[in-house]
């Protein structure tokens, strides 16, 4: 649902699934289904990295707009390096 909304535009939506409170863990997993193809997004938040790990073409599917989200709110983390991870 947080993809999804995020994906259709509605990020006052997305900010239910995933708020501030929820980057209190150490890792945050982000499942993806985009286009329908399923990946997922680690968020490793002490190092400030999003990965992608997807087991095919290793597409964005996701983390460009889960960057620009986090971008976008004044109360996330910003600045965070990016990465895909194929497994």
């Amino acid at each position: 649902m947080f993809i999804t909304a995020l994906n259709e535009g509605r990020s006052s939506a997305a900010k239910k699934f995933l708020t501030p409170q929820h980057l209190q863990a150490n890792q945050v997993l982000i499942p993806c289904v985009l286009e329908g193809h399923w990946t997922f997004i680690v968020l490793d938040i002490a190092g400030k990295t999003m990965t992608l790990v997807d087991s095919g073409n290793a597409r964005d599917n996701g983390l460009t707009l889960v960057s620009h989200f986090f971008e976008s709110m004044d109360e996330m983390p910003h600045s965070w390096t990016l990465q895909h991870s194929k497994v």
